[in-house]
């Protein structure tokens, strides 16, 4: 949806227009939490993956998203983890 809705004028930077929005940072900050899962979510959405990497630049989402990307890591290969054990049975 975030696609063929909010990014889909190419002269948009943003999902709104060319100014970054609360709208931007609250749906970078949803979407960065599924970045540590081993598959790529996000292969079948080119536009939305461009656009999430580009807000993953900005210095005050990287400093937010330090911390927090590194225990959903940990989680997440725990996860993966379980699910390769379960697979084995």
């Amino acid at each position: 949806m975030m696609e063929i809705y909010w990014l889909k004028d190419e002269s948009h930077k943003y999902l709104v227009g060319n100014e970054i929005t609360l709208a931007d940072l609250s749906a970078a900050c949803e979407l960065a939490s599924l970045l540590p899962i081993k598959e790529d979510i996000l292969k079948d959405f080119p536009k939305l993956k461009q656009w999430l990497l580009m807000m993953l630049e900005i210095p005050e989402m990287q400093e937010l998203h330090k911390n927090i990307m590194e225990v959903q890591k940990k989680a997440y290969a725990r996860i993966d983890s379980a699910r390769e054990n379960a697979a084995k049975l």
